[in-house]
Order: structure tokens, then sequence, then C-alpha cells
């Protein structure tokens, strides 16, 4: 579902910083990969401080499926892809809507009163006939959301260093029921020991299960990551 780049919904999304115009970015990355052009949009406009905004749902569809990309191009963009899914159905996060209703997915509610926010002027605010296309935004996403993140796997390989690593399996953790491993594994990339992993994180049978899921798609990629996994089900069936 790509909304076309000349629709006035574009003039009204938001993201952490108010209403932003993303179109220009999406139309030029369109005609051609951008790296500066493609921080900026990402960083600045899509996501901030681990939360999403109804802009980055409508920009998806244009940066997914990954097109013809150079090597570090594609695997850029496949991480920050692999964030937004782990962002957008994880349980906690902070932003403009907080922990309050959001929908399906974290900051694409459906009811027109959650965007009302007081700190976008009221001429720029969405409207309830926008609601529709976040209605098509959602189904897309519960389309499209186990393709990204399956890709984001195979982009990994023995190369990556934890954190790299970590950032492209997270959303795939995340989509499976796995939140308490995504931490386990932000901790392991920041060189926390395995002891005090075990005792900050609480973990579910979910995490059991999506680890398990994991195991096999990353076992010949990144083998530091996959002797981790193989610690933490040990650990975790005794």
């Amino acid at each position: 579902m790509r909304i076309p780049l000349d629709n006035g919904i574009w003039t009204r999304l938001y993201g952490p910083y108010g209403q932003q115009d993303v179109s220009p970015h999406l139309r030029i990355l369109a005609e051609g990969w951008n790296d500066e052009v493609a921080h900026d949009l990402f960083w600045e406009h899509l996501h901030h401080q681990g939360d999403v905004y109804p802009v980055t749902y409508a920009a998806l569809p244009w940066l997914w499926p990954v097109g013809n990309l150079s090597t570090k191009a594609r695997k850029d963009l496949l991480t920050f892809l692999s964030l937004v899914v782990h962002c957008a159905v994880c349980s906690e996060g902070v932003g403009a809507l907080g922990d309050g209703p959001r929908g399906r997915y974290r900051g694409l509610s459906l009811i027109i009163e959650h965007h009302q926010l007081d700190w976008i002027e009221e001429q720029n605010r969405l409207r309830a006939e926008d609601m529709g296309v976040f209605a098509g935004l959602e189904l897309w996403f519960d389309d499209n959301a186990p393709d990204i993140a399956k890709a984001c796997l195979e982009e990994i390989d023995d190369n990556d260093d934890d954190l790299a690593a970590v950032f492209l399996v997270q959303g795939f953790v995340t989509l499976n029921g796995g939140e308490g491993l995504t931490e386990a594994l932000n901790w392991w990339s920041d060189e926390e020991t395995e002891q005090t992993i075990i005792e900050r994180v609480p973990f579910k049978a979910e995490d059991i299960a999506a680890a398990r899921q994991l195991l096999p798609l990353i076992k010949n990629r990144n083998p530091v990551l996959r002797n981790f996994l193989e610690k933490f089900l040990q650990h975790h069936l005794n």
C-alpha cells in the first residue's frame, strides 16, 4: 500500500518532532539510493528513542521490498527495518503516544482522538478520514512484517559485530514474542556477563520459543551469536 507522494496526507503525518512531510525524501530514494538522505529520513523523521509514528508506517511500503542496493545500503536499510518491526510490536515504549491506547501497533492507533496532540498545530493535524489510510497501513504491516524480519536475518554474516547482529535479529525475535530475549541480546551486545543477564532479565516461555525459532535461521551466519543462543537455551531448558 504505497500512498502516492502527492497525496495531501503527507503534510499531516507526524513524527518525533511534529508534522513532517517526508515525501521529498522518499521521492529521492525511489529514484536512486542516497546514504545521506536515507540517514536523515531514518533517524530524524521516522524513529526517535525507541518510538515509531504514523509517518513511519506510511514510509515503510516505499522502503520495502529492498531493491537493487549496494551491500552497505542494503544492510543499513534492513537494520533500520528490523528496529522498526521491534518498536512496532514491543509492549512498552516512550514518545508521543507513550503507553496509552495504540492500536495493534505502537504509533498507529486507528482512533483519531489519539492523534490530536497539543504539540501539533491544529491546521496540521490528522483528520478522521485519514484513519482509513491507517487501517490500510496496519494491514500492510500485518502482511509484510514477517517477511521483513526474515530478510533481516538473511543479512547477518560473521563480519557483523555483536551490536550489528542484534539489531538485525531483534525485529524477528520481538515479532515472535521474545521481548525478554531481545533485552537479553542487547545486554549481551553490551558485553554483560551471562550471570548478569540472567539476574536482570525475566524470561518467559515465549522467549524460549523465539530462541528456538531463531537458532536454525542464523546458525551458519554468525557463530558468536549462535553460541550465545545455544547457551541461552541450554540454561533455560535445564
